[in-house]
């Protein structure tokens, strides 16, 4: 079978959704079947790569997500008509989807699509997202030959609503990322953070901890930390490494292999995440043997059991007593 990906991120960038679609299409080839993406990223050049392997093609588009307008895929991709299935990955149900919906005669394959980092996952602007669920959503989601949920509560919030033709249940996976801690010992605590840098995953946080951990600490401490996006974040990780060079080391992008080698230097993951959908990085993180130190919200408590699994804090108190913390579990 042959399958092209259709979204509007994809590796370099560092996150759950760049993971995910990677990982996919990875597991697709070893299986023996086809796999190429195609990633709508706003005003850019057009262009072909081979990242790990996998054909990617980056199209332009006339707005940026997630309200992408472009031409037919096949203007871009000559061999369109040779996939069996095209596989959307729009979790916000918008631009992608439309374009499906403009262009019902073009495009003859399977279309399918996964719930995967959908915008319904988390409770901010609550109110406006139950009404474009409830009245925009049922008209674009009825392009879809299949809709994937990846978890139980999204089978049960997708179920029965008018315009979704066939829905399944297959559960997110997750992937090994580095080797167990007790094959990669090191005598240094090294704290990863790795993953998209958005306003809710409060990167700008760690940082000030990650500060206040080095000046008050004599335990010898490393950070890393891994991945691009909101300016301020950057901003303040590049402030952290000019001033303590010796602790610290950013990494905007990384191959897999890369990620991977990172991940196995390290012992601590941490984020400071206001809130999640799933916590992939998380439950990821911990598969590879390093203990998470996460923040107190509903979906990170269910993952982690406090001082079993990790340590569940309140990142939002003063950066020191935080910082204290961490450095008394250690101790």
């Amino acid at each position: 079978m042959k399958v092209l990906i259709l979204t509007s991120t994809y590796l370099p960038n560092i996150g759950g959704i760049e993971h995910h679609i990677a990982s996919f299409s990875s597991h697709w080839q070893q299986l023996g079947h086809e796999c190429e993406v195609a990633v709508v990223e706003g005003p850019i050049a057009y262009q072909q790569e081979l990242i790990e392997g996998v054909k990617v093609y980056r199209i332009p588009s006339l707005l940026t997500k997630p309200l992408q307008l472009f031409k037919p895929l096949g203007t871009y991709i000559p061999n369109i008509k040779s996939f069996d299935m095209v596989l959307v990955h729009d979790p916000h149900y918008l631009g992608l989807t439309f374009h499906f919906l403009l262009n019902r005669k073009v495009y003859r394959q399977k279309l399918v699509s996964m719930t995967h980092g959908g915008f319904f996952h988390t409770a901010k602007w609550k109110t406006l997202k139950k009404i474009v669920f409830n009245t925009l959503f049922r008209y674009l989601v009825s392009v879809y030959d299949q809709v994937v949920a990846v978890s139980q509560s999204d089978l049960i919030a997708f179920k029965g609503k008018s315009g979704v033709k066939r829905i399944t249940l297959i559960e997110n996976g997750v992937e090994e990322l580095g080797c167990p801690q007790d094959k990669c010992f090191t005598p240094k605590i090294k704290f990863i953070y790795f993953g998209r840098f958005s306003a809710n995953k409060q990167v700008e946080i760690l940082v000030s901890v990650a500060r206040a951990l080095i000046n008050i600490t004599p335990l010898n401490m490393q950070f890393t930390f891994i991945g691009a996006g909101d300016d301020n974040a950057t901003k303040a990780v590049d402030a952290l490494v000019n001033d303590y060079p010796e602790h610290v080391s950013y990494f905007p992008h990384l191959p897999a292999q890369n990620l991977k080698d990172e991940i196995e230097q390290a012992n601590v993951f941490w984020t400071a995440s206001s809130y999640e959908g799933f916590g992939m990085s998380v439950v990821e993180s911990m598969m590879s043997g390093l203990v998470p130190i996460v923040n107190d919200i509903p979906v990170l408590r269910k993952l982690v059991n406090h001082r079993q699994d990790g340590l569940v804090i309140d990142y939002s108190r003063n950066y020191n007593k935080v910082a204290q913390d961490i450095i008394n579990e250690f101790s």
